[in-house]
Formats: C-alpha cells, sequence, structure tokens
C-alpha cells in the first residue's frame, strides 16, 4: 500500500532533511544553554533539581528566566515580577477585594514555575502510585511463595 509518486518522494525525503537539520540544530543550542547554566548557575540547578519531579532542563529554564535572584530585595518585588501578585479591587463600598494573579509580570517565568509546579505534583503522585503498586505485587507473590511447597502442580514442572 503507497503512492507511487516521484515528486511525493521528493518532498518526503526534502522534509526529512530538514527536520534532521533542525534536530542537529536544537542539539547544538541545547549544549550551548547547558554550558551557560554550568558555568553561571550550577549551584542553584543543584538546588532546584533536588526538588522531586523537577528536571536539568526545567530548573535552566526558571533561572536563565529569572536572571539574578540578587535583584529582588523582596519576596514581594519577585513576585510581581513573576506576574502572581493578587489584583486588588476597589470600588465604592467593595474595598480590598483581591481578585485573580495579575499576570502582569514575565509570561515564560509563570510558565516555567507552572510546568516545575506540576512535575513535583505528579512526580510525587507518581511515586506514591508506584509504591502502591509493588505493595500489591508483593502481596499475591508472598502469598504463593509461601503456598509453593504445599501447590504439587508448580512442584511437578520444578522437578
Amino acid at each position: 500500500m503507497g503512492i507511487n509518486n516521484q515528486s511525493l518522494e521528493k518532498i518526503l525525503i526534502s522534509k526529512i532533511k530538514q527536520l534532521k537539520f533542525l534536530q542537529l540544530q536544537l542539539d547544538e543550542f541545547n549544549e550551548i544553554i547547558e554550558q551557560f547554566v554550568d558555568e553561571h548557575h550550577n549551584d542553584d540547578i543543584k538546588l532546584l533539581t533536588s526538588i522531586s519531579g523537577t528536571g536539568k532542563a526545567s530548573a535552566a529554564s526558571f533561572l536563565i528566566e529569572l536572571g539574578d535572584i540578587n535583584n529582588f530585595a523582596t519576596h514581594k518585588q519577585l513576585t510581581a515580577f513573576i506576574g502572581t501578585d493578587p489584583t486588588i479591587y476597589q470600588s465604592g463600598t467593595s474595598v480590598n477585594i483581591r481578585g485573580s494573579i495579575s499576570k502582569s509580570g514575565n509570561s515564560h517565568l509563570r510558565r516555567s514555575i507552572w510546568h516545575m509546579a506540576e512535575q513535583v505534583q505528579f512526580g510525587t503522585l507518581y511515586s506514591k502510585l508506584i509504591m502502591i503498586k509493588n505493595e500489591v505485587k508483593a502481596r499475591p507473590l508472598s502469598n504463593q511463595l509461601l503456598r509453593l511447597p504445599t501447590n504439587s502442580f508448580v512442584l511437578f514442572f520444578l522437578c
């Protein structure tokens, strides 16, 4: 099953070559970013990757977008820079009503933080599911091992 068309075949080959070239460029850029992060943010990367579910790529993205943490005197300045500070509505008798986040800051940094939080949450959930799965698997196996000498059918195949 297929289409025997020389022009479509050449187009497909051209697209495959473009894809391979783009993959090579992506690998080169990732290597450059990794070298930069290793030179400038190595301790921060180690600190962030110590959090379960946070990988080197997520930590590097966060640190590159954040820049120098020493530029922020307080956590409130950092929160405003990221854009996760709450909006406050004041109108007439309605005073100091908190709304959603302001989103006035760096959207790439917010996305990076959201991605890291999602991975931490998934990593924790995933590790709990693996523990439960292993416990569930271990119970029947231990029960079978305890019954093994009395099970003549199994002994027949073992001998």
